[in-house]
């Protein structure tokens, strides 16, 4: 037996459990230090002897959060405790933690449902995830697929599970974070310290393409099945939405951004909430900062905009300047000339001239006196459309005059950050729970909110016991 000093000797004393990890490792680092061999292969073997004794330390931990009680009391109902413990597993970041533990039973219901109170004591995620496991599970769920996942633990010699039940581990705390989303949002808003220097708000709004696996119906709605019985599925693609806010500072500069995705199923309703609401918290926070709304032209957003940033005063709302460039553009394409001889001044007239966007129409319009009706090119009709219809929303001058943005890159970056490169890999397709649940995850991820979510999210597993008797 290893010869220990204090205050080791004590723990061991306490804990017997300990000493053969503490000498495993202190083996480990003795034969590294002999041989003076490969350090890769010394730094293995010493992690994988810190990794039994932090799983041993795990294993000493948890029966303290057992109740002594024969009955106890969860959620207003009694359960005894059961003759004999049983065996439990539990996944951590340094392996699997091995305990005996013990089933209580409800009280007066015969073969009645069973809990298990360490788990609700402890705080086990999903009956099965240590706390900072079960968090680790979520972060890689929202970062990569489950086949990755697997080979990023391996590399990092962390959470040596499977694919499925990384999967799983990562899907149930996205799931549980939708279940508690609402008054998880208006803590971390109220927790949100807007900084000093920030004196302008955008918000912005989007939709970004998504592949969907949905059941295959015919004509008269009903699901087509297999010989086998089984129901056949289909891709379709639908649209998932998308939104940020950003904190900018007096020079337009961007502080802070916090975003969000839904899934298509949903509609815009939740994210329309989401932003009100935020909106609203942030104001009250800072009654000086200047709003404004940005999206690209199309009417679902524009209404959308409407119905969020709109219902505040003071409030300027615009379609995307680049937008409005990457259409006058085509236009120009479509009568023959080049666009590096008219774009430049066209964008001049946009962003100095407060009715910069009636004086562009007015070029298009003349070049369009050039084609005979239906020869009007599709591109130059759609153009002069999109500007008389919009203008009022292109007063690129006034909020360049106010210091406010007139992009929003933001949001096609959120739709690229959040679904893009998480969600649209090559052959992926999405049900709506398992998508929310990566998407939930991700916009905590991609808001820098990850910690604090966590810090919310997390002790919802802890379940008051109240020992009986």
């Amino acid at each position: 037996m290893l010869k220990i000093v204090d205050p080791l000797s004590s723990l061991v004393t306490r804990f017997p459990s300990l000493a053969a990890p503490l000498e495993r490792y202190a083996a480990a680092v003795t034969a590294a230090v002999d041989a003076a061999g490969c350090l890769g292969d010394a730094e293995g073997r010493i992690l994988s002897a810190t990794d039994g004794l932090a799983t041993a330390g795990l294993a000493e931990v948890l029966p303290a959060h057992e109740p002594s009680a024969e009955i106890v009391e969860v959620g207003g109902r009694q359960y005894r405790r059961m003759k004999d413990p049983s065996r439990g597993a539990y996944f951590g970041l340094r392996g699997a933690v091995k305990v005996e533990r013990r089933l209580y039973r409800e009280v007066g219901v015969r073969n009645g449902p069973t809990i298990v109170p360490l788990e609700l004591n402890a705080g086990i995620v999903d009956g099965l995830w240590t706390p900072l496991a079960g968090a680790a599970a979520g972060h890689l769920l929202q970062s990569e697929p489950s086949r990755d996942a697997v080979q990023t633990c391996k590399a990092l010699h962390v959470m040596p599970y499977s694919r499925s039940s990384l999967e799983r581990g990562g899907d149930g705390l996205g799931r549980r974070w939708e279940e508690i989303r609402g008054d998880a949002e208006d803590r971390l808003m109220a927790g949100f310290e807007v900084p000093e220097e920030a004196t302008t708000l955008s918000v912005s709004v989007d939709r970004v393409c998504l592949p969907m696996e949905e059941l295959l119906v015919d004509d008269e709605g009903e699901v087509v099945v297999d010989a086998d019985g089984k129901e056949r599925i289909r891709v379709a693609h639908r649209m998932a939405y998308c939104a940020v806010w950003t904190l900018h500072d007096v020079e337009g500069d961007p502080l802070y951004s916090v975003r969000y995705g839904r899934m298509p199923a949903e509609g815009h309703d939740p994210i329309e909430e989401t932003l009100w609401a935020d909106i609203e918290a942030l104001t009250i926070a800072r009654p000086t900062l200047r709003l404004v709304g940005l999206a690209d032209g199309a009417p679902e957003m524009q209404y959308m905009l409407d119905r969020t940033v709109g219902v505040f005063d003071d409030v300027e709302i615009a379609i995307d300047f680049w937008h409005v460039v990457e259409k006058v553009s085509k236009a120009v394409k479509a009568t023959g000339r080049h666009a590096a001889d008219w774009l430049p001044s066209f964008r001049k007239l946009l962003r100095h001239e407060e009715c910069g966007a009636e004086r562009v129409l007015l070029h298009l319009r003349s070049w369009e006196l050039a084609f005979e009706g239906d020869e009007v090119p599709e591109a130059l009709a759609a153009a002069i459309t999109y500007l008389d219809g919009n203008a009022d929303r292109m007063r690129y001058k006034r909020l360049r005059d106010k210091g406010l943005p007139i992009g929003s890159g933001h949001v096609e970056a959120t739709c690229k950050t959040l679904v893009a490169t998480r969600m649209k890999r090559c052959g992926a397709r999405w049900k709506t729970p398992g998508g929310q649940a990566v998407l939930s995850l991700r916009s905590l991820a991609k808001s820098s909110r990850w910690d604090a979510a966590m810090g919310i999210l997390l002790p919802t597993w802890r379940t008051p016991v109240r020992e009986v008797a």
